[in-house]
């Protein structure tokens, strides 16, 4: 396998009413893998902290995709499944873990937004963003090592794709999600190892989605002022809360593949075993963080806000 080739990923997420957020990708081309495998990433957290991480990864020979109605399979235990009204998303391995999500997109269009992230895209090198369900409401059913968790609020779907190497193409991404009573924002600012930056900017409500590119914004996780063709608003929210702080190996440019993998599974096994994890952070190339904040709008309504912060 070619270490630099294609890469592409499904995510999903469900913030619960109970203070609970649930994040779930599943990578059938891993950006930052070198072996042939299909990677399914979870994280549960509650309020401040780390309920549990879980990451397994199955051959891709054991990889299903069919289109209309959409539905990929891992095996016979893990699957995603489309139909009009319903997204449904079992993850299971073994007996350590299993979630059962369901998504109900609460605006019904056919139309899918799209669009490219990188700065200074081609047909060869690009990074796209397609928002197959960003306002949803959802519920789950989480197991890990026993214990079982119900959860329900608001779900979230997307979809990326690239055919660059992410830690040669990109310098650092930000991605905010703010919930207002009636619908959601997504911010996303992205920018290139020469320092250019892209900015996006949807909204989704139960009557429309919209996604702009001309937009102009400053601020953090702090406070956001944005502008665009349609018009602008202003979060300001208290003081975010760190839920994790995630450094990992991600694969470089101009190396061999299979030094690559060795540094990858080592970096790997590194995390996983307490006492070595000092060699863990010397491997670690790529830092991703999560947090939630609340605060409210330029209406004075409240907000809720899920960000994701990366520094390559």
């Amino acid at each position: 396998m070619n270490c630099y080739s294609g890469f592409y990923w499904y995510y999903f997420d469900l913030h619960g009413q109970n203070g609970y957020d649930l994040v779930c990708t599943v990578h059938p081309a891993p950006f930052n893998s070198c072996f042939d495998i299909v990677i399914v990433d979870i994280y549960l957290y509650r309020e401040d902290h780390v309920v549990f991480h879980h990451f397994y990864a199955r051959p891709r020979s054991e990889l299903g995709i069919a289109e209309e109605p959409f539905r990929l399979t891992i095996g016979d235990d893990n699957l995603i499944e489309k139909r009009e009204t319903i997204i449904r998303v079992q993850l299971n391995d073994g007996q350590k873990c299993r979630v059962d999500l369901t998504l109900q997109p609460l605006h019904k269009s056919k139309d899918t937004p799209e669009t490219e992230l990188l700065p200074n895209a081609s047909d060869h090198h690009y990074f796209k963003w397609k928002i197959y369900a960003p306002y949803c409401r959802g519920k789950a059913s989480v197991r890990f090592n026993g214990e079982n968790r119900q959860l329900s609020g608001n779900g979230y779907h997307d979809f990326n794709s690239g055919s660059v190497n992410l830690k040669r193409a990109l310098k650092s991404w930000f991605w905010g999600k703010y919930y207002t009573p009636d619908g959601l924002l997504v911010y996303g600012r992205i920018m290139d190892r020469r320092s250019a930056e892209r900015q996006v900017l949807l909204t989704a409500t139960a009557a429309k989605t919209l996604l702009e590119t001309d937009v102009k914004a400053t601020g953090d996780k702090k406070e956001l002022t944005y502008q665009s063709a349609r018009g602008g608003g202003r979060f300001k929210m208290n003081d975010a809360v760190l839920l994790d702080d995630i450094t990992f190996f991600m694969a470089p440019v101009n190396m061999p593949g299979f030094m690559v993998k060795v540094m990858e599974i080592t970096a790997h096994f590194c995390g996983q075993i307490r006492w070595l994890r000092p060699l863990h952070k010397l491997l670690a190339n790529a830092r991703y963080r999560r947090y939630r904040a609340e605060g409210t709008d330029e209406k004075g309504r409240p907000v809720f806000s899920f960000f994701e912060e990366m520094i390559l």
